[in-house]
């Protein structure tokens, strides 16, 4: 085996300092926030108010002190704007009707089973830190709860909607979103042969750039951009790209 494969991920990211700097804050802080796109053809949700009010958080707060503090989550919410994935998930779970309760807003429910199936929580463990006063303030700000707060059968009712086929169609936004900002080196409408290698610290996950699922917790881990830096691979050979972060 030669010595450049025996290089840890570490060693190969202090040899493409050049290739880490589109991953830095101080350039992606240019781009903020990473918009995710909407489709113009989708109808307004059904639901004319929701129970909580998700809102972009922006990124005046995040700074190298934050990077060393904040959760994943706390990190993708001010990378991200996710409003306009509002349409798209109420389209998918919401039906027009003046009965029962008012729902929530669909990008919080959302984001709060993106955080539970990171942290590998039970819906009753992350719905007891997200009532918590002093535990649960931050996933509450990021999250866009506020006194009301959803019920298990509610999260586990949300989480059944979340179809593979949506997921999917998720992935394949925030694909677009990183391409756009030069993050991916492949675009991801590109030919079905032509795939895009993730890996965190090493650990490699191939998958297709247009329809591969990435598990929930692989898509929140884009913040790990920030924490450890990365470096976008040129095409290689086989119609394969690489994304090492």
């Amino acid at each position: 085996m030669s010595a450049d494969k025996k290089l840890t991920a570490i060693q190969k990211r202090a040899q493409n300092a050049e290739a880490l700097a589109p991953f830095s804050l101080d350039h992606l802080k240019h781009q903020l926030p990473l918009v995710f796109p909407r489709d113009p053809d989708l109808p307004p949700s059904p639901k004319p108010r929701y129970r909580s009010a998700y809102r972009y958080l922006g990124f005046d707060d995040l700074d190298a002190e934050a990077l060393g503090t904040f959760s994943s989550l706390e990190i993708a919410v001010r990378l991200f704007d996710y409003s306009h994935l509002e349409p798209l998930l109420a389209a998918h779970i919401y039906v027009p009707s003046a009965k029962g309760q008012v729902p929530f807003h669909p990008v919080s429910m959302y984001l709060l089973s993106l955080y539970r199936r990171e942290r590998d929580l039970s819906r009753h463990e992350v719905l007891r830190i997200l009532r918590h006063p002093t535990e649960g303030q931050s996933l509450r700000r990021c999250t866009g709860f506020e006194d009301d707060l959803p019920s298990e059968s509610g999260l586990r009712y949300f989480e059944g909607q979340i179809t593979p086929e949506l997921q999917q169609e998720i992935n394949a936004l925030q694909f677009d979103v990183l391409y756009q900002a030069g993050l991916l080196p492949v675009k991801p409408d590109a030919e079905e042969e032509v795939q895009a290698t993730l890996s965190f610290d090493g650990m490699l996950r191939t998958v297709p750039v247009r329809r591969g699922p990435l598990s929930y917790a692989l898509l929140e881990r884009e913040s790990q951009l920030l924490r450890t830096g990365a470096s976008a691979l040129s095409c290689q050979e086989e119609g394969q790209a690489g994304v090492r972060l």
